[in-house]
């Protein structure tokens, strides 16, 4: 009979988020995975593959998970733009639960240039998850009159995810709380409430 797995596969790969965020792709050997995964190397082969398979899987399970501070509120019931504000705000919230794993984001950005091939589509596939997050924040709080009808929700969700990642990176940094806010105000800066109104020019007749 074959063996049955002793082990829950997401479980398996919460704690790799863990380990991952705290020392990133390169500096994480299989010998530490297979410890605090508490598995046998061969378990980790036989499940998940190599340590970039496995890795590229951790990556899906943090997009599909929403562990990125902030991001599950892109996808909650209420009111669209308090989710895009609460996004932000809980990025620069050092106290915040999903703040542990926002060392996966921001490593994982850092080290994208010595990716392999199928760990940089993972990665791609996460970064395009969260674009379409702001995206479809966006679009839903035009279509509730929260933000100006002439917000474009493509350009923004993009300008929106290229501030939210240097958010969090700053904070890993530990920048100063005025440069936080800064990067705050700026994307709330893209999600006017009110489209700006049109200035009339008159020419000035001479006599």
């Amino acid at each position: 009979m074959p063996r049955h797995k002793t082990f829950a596969v997401e479980d398996a790969l919460d704690t790799a988020i863990e380990l991952f965020a705290e020392r990133g792709y390169q500096d994480t050997g299989m010998g530490e995975l297979a410890r605090r995964l508490g598995l046998s190397r061969s378990s980790i082969y036989t499940t998940f593959g190599d340590k970039q398979s496995l890795f590229a899987q951790t990556l899906q399970r943090y997009t599909a998970e929403c562990r990125a501070p902030g991001m599950h509120a892109l996808r909650d019931d209420g009111s669209p733009r308090a989710a895009l504000v609460s996004a932000f705000e809980w990025a620069t919230d050092a106290a915040a639960p999903q703040q542990r794993d926002q060392g996966l984001l921001v490593n994982t950005a850092l080290e994208s240039r010595s990716f392999a091939p199928e760990v940089a589509r993972a990665l791609q596939g996460m970064l395009l998850g969260m674009e379409q997050d702001f995206r479809g924040a966006i679009e839903r709080a035009r279509g509730a009159n929260e933000v100006a009808g002439n917000v474009d929700p493509v350009q923004t969700s993009r300008a929106l995810l290229g501030l939210y990642l240097g958010l969090c990176t700053l904070v890993r940094s530990d920048a100063k709380e005025p440069v936080l806010r800064a990067v705050v105000q700026q994307a709330l800066a893209l999600l006017p409430v009110h489209a700006p109104e049109r200035v009339e020019r008159s020419d000035q007749g001479g006599g």
